[in-house]
């Protein structure tokens, strides 16, 4: 214990300096990280009413069950690089050639909220890109549901609630504390070790 008692005190002036500039690193990127916004869209999926009569006493109960699982198979589109290039070519992105097949699949980050609501979320670099994204999602699903024959439900697209990405400087600077810290210790450990050779 005594050794590294004594390490830690010989260290001490070395190890509190690279930590304070650490964190106050960790701190600075929160300031020079480029501005972000994060968006989530709604989709909405209804049911097509039907005819129906007394016989059909439980037809709003399977109604729904169908919705769901009409629902799970949207939600899946957003994982699915077809419809994913497809959205972003009616968005006229550019860089469409460099992105892989798991880049596809990383774009979008849906969720099924309810039997009829998935939500889905995205990154974009400013607002208007958000806007254009989300124009191009609803272009796409009108697309996927003519070319699929898809008649018994309707999908609406909400508007888009964008908002800022805000980063945390605490978590940055406590990330960076930690880091220098932990080199700190390596590189004081290595000199020790060397200078004792």
């Amino acid at each position: 214990m005594n050794i590294y008692r004594d390490f830690f005190k010989k260290y001490a002036l070395f190890l509190a300096i690279i930590t304070i500039v650490g964190a106050s690193s960790g701190l600075a990127i929160t300031k020079l990280l480029p501005k972000s916004y994060d968006v989530s869209l709604a989709v909405d999926i209804e049911r097509k009413a039907a005819p129906t009569d007394k016989f059909y006493t439980y037809d709003g109960y399977y109604a729904i069950q169908a919705t769901e699982l009409f629902a799970k198979s949207v939600e899946s589109w957003f994982v699915t690089p077809s419809f994913v290039e497809d959205v972003l070519k009616n968005a006229d992105k550019a860089d469409l050639d460099q992105l892989s097949v798991k880049d596809f699949r990383r774009v979008f980050t849906p969720e099924q909220i309810s039997a009829n609501l998935v939500e889905v979320r995205f990154g974009v670099k400013d607002s208007a890109l958000g806007v254009t994204l989300t124009e191009a999602i609803n272009s796409s699903i009108k697309s996927y549901i003519e070319s699929r024959d898809i008649q018994d439900y309707s999908i609406r697209v909400g508007d888009p609630v964008i908002r800022q990405k805000e980063y945390n400087p605490i978590f940055f600077s406590l990330g960076g504390l930690v880091l220098a810290f932990a080199l700190g210790i390596s590189i004081a450990a290595i000199k020790e070790y060397y200078w004792k050779k």
